[in-house]
């Protein structure tokens, strides 16, 4: 059996985009189409945009606990009040930046693109991991690329 895993390239989902066609166009450009067998595995980010689950950080009020929070990593208490707002429950509060700068993690050991890791991880300097309806999420991968949408960060809908 031969297995073979393709990045497609797509330009920036918005929402009310046809996130199938575009799909379907990334891997006809990419790949040469789809065939019977393919397995496609879609990111819940783009879903989020294209479904318009987009959250407006500066039009949320952070609670105590937010600020608590992002007092203590670094975060920004608008986004973990985002995540708090969609979640049970917080299993683990990673303070990613606190870590890198004591030592503790190696960002140059860690990531290909160093740089880019550093600029990443000043937009998202901890990470949450959370647990919604009997399944376990984070917060933000840690995405070399931006996220644009303007402010807005795509936000999962339970259910």
């Amino acid at each position: 059996m031969k297995v073979e895993m393709f990045g497609l390239r797509l330009p920036e989902v918005k929402p009310g985009d046809d996130l199938i066609e575009l799909i379907l166009e990334g891997a006809s450009l990419e790949a040469g189409g789809l065939e019977d067998g393919d397995i496609v595995v879609i990111t819940s980010k783009v879903v989020s945009k294209a479904y318009g689950f987009l959250v407006e950080l500066d039009k949320i009020n952070p609670s105590r606990r937010a600020i608590e929070i992002a007092e203590e990593t670094g975060g920004d208490p608008h986004f973990i009040q985002a995540v708090l707002d969609n979640s049970d429950e917080i299993l683990l509060v990673l303070p990613f930046s606190t870590l890198v700068e004591k030592g503790v993690i190696g960002i140059k050991k860690v990531s290909k693109n160093p740089a880019g890791a550093y600029e990443a991880m000043k937009k998202a300097p901890c990470k949450l991991i959370v647990r919604r309806g009997g399944q376990i999420y984070s917060s933000r991968p840690w995405h070399l690329e931006p996220s644009g949408g303007g402010g807005k960060h795509p936000a999962q809908r339970p259910g």
